[in-house]
């Protein structure tokens, strides 16, 4: 199995600019052969689902979609 979970900052950082970053990332290693997670599109499905989620709520999906991947890029 060859998926990878990207890890990088998104608390405090400007939002058009983490999307772009964690985008980049996700295309790369998708040209890699890697299946990718990307925490950003979790991100994005929790809150179209509950707008005010809390940080632990991000953490907790973060989390368990980690344990389903074969490497991790920082």
């Amino acid at each position: 199995m060859r998926k990878i979970y990207l890890s990088g900052p998104i608390t405090g950082v400007d939002v058009n600019e983490y999307h772009a970053k964690f985008e980049r990332a996700e295309e790369f290693y998708k040209a890699a052969g890697f299946e990718v997670v990307n925490p950003v599109r979790i991100s994005d499905e929790i809150l179209a689902e509950n707008p005010d989620a809390m940080y632990e709520d991000f953490m907790k999906a973060d989390l368990e979609a980690l344990k389903g991947c074969s490497h991790i890029a920082m």
